[in-house]
C-alpha cells in the first residue's frame, strides 16, 4: 500500500493505492474484478468502485465517488479477533456513506 500527499503531490493532493497481491499463489489473481456500484436514486448511497476478485462481493480496495479510497490490510496480532463486519463488506460501506 502507499500514499503520498503535501510536497509530494501536485497541489498537495493525497493519493493512496493497494496491489492485489492477496492470496497470490492461489491463482485467485487471474480473475480480477472491478465491481462498479451505482445505488438507486433516494437510497441515500455514494457510487463507488471497489477492486477484488470474481466470487467474492467483498473490496480489497475501492474509491467513492465522494474521493474516498479504502484498502484492505490484515495485521494480525493478539488484539485482533475475526469477529464483527466483515473487513471486504465494511470497506464497501464505507465508501457508499
Amino acid at each position: 500500500m502507499f500514499g503520498a500527499w503535501g510536497s509530494r503531490t501536485a497541489g498537495g493532493a493525497l493519493y493512496t493505492g493497494r496491489n492485489l497481491d492477496w492470496k497470490a499463489q492461489t491463482g485467485l489473481s487471474r480473475h480480477k474484478l472491478v465491481l462498479v456500484v451505482h445505488p438507486p436514486p433516494g437510497a441515500g448511497a455514494v457510487p463507488y468502485a471497489a477492486v477484488s476478485f470474481a466470487g467474492l462481493p467483498a473490496a480489497i480496495t475501492g474509491m467513492s465517488a465522494a474521493g474516498i479510497t479504502v484498502h484492505e490490510a490484515g495485521d494480525d496480532n493478539t488484539e485482533e479477533t475475526l469477529d464483527g463486519f466483515i473487513w471486504g463488506l465494511r470497506l464497501r460501506y464505507v465508501m457508499a456513506r
